[in-house]
Order: structure tokens, then sequence, then C-alpha cells
């Protein structure tokens, strides 16, 4: 026989041992002993579904109280609104409340003082009431002053046309009547007409009551003459006083 070398052994051990471990294992495939393993792993996913919704409901609790603190706030929040708005109701009510006490002072007094007022009027009218019997009493006769009718200042003015005198009149005068103003006055209160060149103090007068100058020769017209004497001034700058006699009169050349 031939002797196996050491070498040689081991070889053949580890191949027995190969061959042994294989078969035990697919005997043991055969048999089923294998299947515990999808058992154990079923068991870890049903383990890791169940921490997860353990922790989804922690989750979910965890954002519940956050709600319910939420709503604490602001319900707490309202609260406060609602305190506040009572206490602004309770401030305008205070308000109110003294406004009206103080209306109520204003108006006593002013009853006050108008009761005092009517008391110092009765107090008036019984003083008064006493004088007025005194004077009944003692009647005096007051004789009303004389008052002295003002001389009216007038001057006298007179037209002479054509042979015949066309108006006249007395007029009343101040200090700066003229000649002019006093003839001007006596044809307005007579209804009559006047035609004038010029103003002021350098009035001429072409015509009164239709009759004008030329209409009786180149050299007819009309002159003015003061107590008898013609002036050498315009009629417009000659002034009149009192109880002067004006005469207007009609030159007629052709006579």
């Amino acid at each position: 026989m031939k002797k196996f070398t050491t070498k040689q052994l081991a070889i053949a051990f580890v191949a027995i041992a190969f061959v042994f471990i294989f078969g035990f294992t697919a005997y043991r495939g055969i048999t089923g002993q294998f299947q515990s393993q999808p058992t154990i792993s079923n068991e870890v996913k049903s383990s890791i579904k169940k921490k997860d919704i353990s922790k989804k409901e922690e989750t979910k609790q965890i954002e519940s109280q956050e709600e319910s603190k939420k709503t604490d706030i602001k319900s707490s929040d309202s609260s406060s609104k609602q305190e506040t708005k009572k206490k602004e109701t309770k401030k305008t009510e205070t308000k109110s409340s003294s406004s009206k006490q103080e209306a109520k002072k204003q108006e006593t007094k002013k009853t006050e003082t108008k009761s005092s007022f009517t008391k110092q009027e009765t107090k008036k009218t019984g003083t008064n009431n006493s004088f007025s019997k005194q004077e009944t009493s003692a009647p005096q006769q007051v004789e009303p002053p004389k008052q002295e009718t003002p001389i009216k200042q007038t001057v006298s003015v007179q037209v002479i046309g054509v042979n015949s005198t066309m108006m006249q009149g007395n007029i009343e005068v101040n200090s700066s009547s003229t000649a002019y103003s006093v003839l001007r006055e006596l044809a307005k209160q007579n209804g009559k007409s006047i035609s004038t060149k010029g103003f002021g103090s350098t009035v001429y007068v072409s015509g009164i009551d239709g009759l004008k100058e030329f209409d009786h020769g180149p050299s007819s017209g009309w002159m003015y003459k003061v107590n008898g004497t013609p002036p050498n001034i315009g009629a417009g700058a000659y002034r009149v006083k009192a109880g002067d006699q004006v005469i207007w009169y009609y030159v007629n050349a052709e006579q």
C-alpha cells in the first residue's frame, strides 16, 4: 500500500469537510430549517413598522400639543383684547359721567348766576320805583329849550331875456356859491335848461331856455351883474354872498 503524506491527508480532510458541510446545508434547505429566517425578517419589519407608527403617533401628539398651545395663545390674546375693550368702555363711561357731572355743575352755576342777576334786577327795579315815586310826589316842570330858527342866507336872482323877464327867485347860498351856481339852481327850480361852455371857474353861459348867443346878431349873448355892477371875472369864479342881487340879461345887438 501506498503511504499518504501529511499534505495529502489534509487536502482529503478538507474535501470531506466541504462535502459534509455542503450536504448538511442542502439537507437543511430541503427540510425547511431555513424558513425561520423569513419569520425573523417579518418580525423585524413589524417591529420597525410599530416603531414608525409610534413615532408618527408621537409626532401627531406633539403637533396636537402645539396646536393646543396656539389655541391657548389665541384665546389668551382674545381675552386680553376683551379686557382692554372693557377697560376702554369703563374709561369712556367714566369720562361721560364726569362730563355730565361737569355740565350739571355748570348749569347749576348758570342758574345761580341768573337768579343772582334776577335778584339784582329786582333790587334795581325797586330802587327805580322808589325814584319814580319820589319824582311823582315832587314833579318838576322843565321848559324845553327854545330852538332858534336859522336865518336862511339867500340872494335874489333874475333872468331877463329879450324885453321880458324869463324867471326870478331867491336862492340859498353858502361860502362856495357863485353867480353861475345860483343861476343853475334857479333854472332847475323852474324847469329851464342852460347851455354852457367850459367848466369850473372858466364856465361860460351860452344859452338860457333856448335863447342862445348870436341869435340876435354877432354881438348878442348873455351877461350878468351883481348889485348893478358887471364883474370883470367869469360867473364861475365870482363868489356871491347873502343879500346880493344877481341879474342875468341878454344883450341884443339889433336894438
